[in-house]
């Protein structure tokens, strides 16, 4: 196990450096949003393909991908007995993604980006006749803005002593998102931490 740790952080640690290269980025996590009337909490999940522009230490990225996320919304219900109801949500949808690259020869490196999404939800009929206000089923949008430092944790990966805190390290999220979402006629704010590219 050690061993292979050992491969697969040189392997993303170690290549030279090339310009406008292809630009892959896949990762999930843990996914909490809170807003006036609802909140949510579950899973989300991004991957895209995209270009890098230039040879510098900073280049441009444009990807194209899509977006994945199933969470618990816990809407508002004024006059219920507990004034909550919870219903699974899952939402996906094509995404367009940019960001500021900050290549030093590895094949995954840090970045910064800003992500637009525009999703579809199906309510169910049966949580439909609930008649939740507000409650909508339909298109939804998600805008975020993240850093993802997945290329310093590969970097300490290959420079790990001994080299089971290369396992460690790998455990640590990579990635952290802001995110503004409408999805189910409610808006929400919050956070996403990831794992992956």
């Amino acid at each position: 196990m050690k061993t292979v740790t050992c491969c697969v952080a040189v392997l993303l640690a170690a290549r030279p450096a090339a310009a406008d290269q292809a630009s892959i980025h896949a990762n999930g996590g843990l996914e909490v949003l809170v807003g006036p009337d609802a909140t949510s909490a579950g899973f989300r999940f991004h991957a895209g393909y995209g270009r890098s522009f230039g040879a510098g230490r900073v280049q441009p990225t444009l990807s194209l991908g899509g977006t994945f996320g199933a969470s618990v919304l816990g809407p508002d219900r004024p006059g219920a007995l507990d004034d909550k109801t919870s219903l699974w949500l899952v939402a996906a949808g094509p995404e367009l993604t940019l960001a500021l690259r900050f290549a030093d020869g590895g094949w995954v490196d840090n970045r910064v980006f800003v992500s637009g999404a525009w999703m579809y939800i199906d309510v169910d009929d049966e949580v439909q006749a609930l008649a939740i206000p507000g409650l909508e089923g339909g298109h939804a949008m998600r805008f975020g803005a993240g850093v993802s430092w997945a290329g310093s944790i590969a970097r300490a990966m290959v420079g790990a002593n001994p080299k089971s805190e290369a396992a460690f390290l790998w455990l640590a999220p990579q990635q952290l998102e802001l995110v503004f979402e409408r999805s189910g006629g409610f808006e929400r704010y919050g956070a996403v931490v990831a794992w992956g590219i």
